[in-house]
């Protein structure tokens, strides 16, 4: 760019095309607009999925848990253990990962916690729900990044497959 001055706008922004920070001195306001709106695709590139996106993985998985014939039955005490050996695990992977801030770690660790105790109250299919529903409420509290998010979800997935190939253990 020239020392020519194009314009009487500017414009300032981080995450820059190729720095931290990008800047753009005496432009016309159609480049300031052109600039901003290509910030907006490098910022939205960078953050991942959008949590209206997570929404739908969400509305997928619970549509799933029904489809795939998931019965409404109460875990087995055998099965309350193994899930909470899962879940455990998940818990275990977040930490030692560090891409979590310490509140945001302590209120995952909460929320394990209380997925465990709801297993033994509710059954498999409404559990499933509220734990898919519970972590989108997570993301939210503790505002989490949207590629927190994706990975935290992605984890609970997996841990928690076994429950749709299953076949529930009996006894109570």
């Amino acid at each position: 760019m020239g020392s020519r001055a194009r314009g009487p706008f500017g414009i300032a922004y981080s995450p820059g095309e190729v720095s931290r920070d990008g800047r753009k001195l005496r432009i016309p306001w159609e480049e300031v607009l052109q600039e901003a709106l290509s910030w907006l695709h490098r910022v939205r590139e960078d953050e991942g999925p959008s949590l209206w996106e997570l929404a739908e993985q969400d509305r997928k998985l619970l549509t799933s848990a029904e489809e795939a014939g998931l019965e409404n039955t109460p875990f087995s005490p055998e099965e309350q253990r193994r899930l909470g050996a899962t879940l455990d695990e998940v818990l275990k992977e977040v930490r030692s990962q560090g891409a979590l801030q310490a509140e945001q770690i302590k209120l995952f660790g909460a929320f394990i916690e209380e997925a465990k105790e709801a297993s033994k109250r509710l059954p498999r299919r409404d559990w499933v729900f509220w734990l898919y529903g519970g972590i989108f409420n997570l993301v939210i509290q503790a505002a989490f990044a949207p590629t927190q998010a994706q990975h935290l979800w992605q984890l609970a997935g997996q841990a928690i497959h076994w429950i749709f190939t299953s076949t529930p253990l009996l006894g109570r």
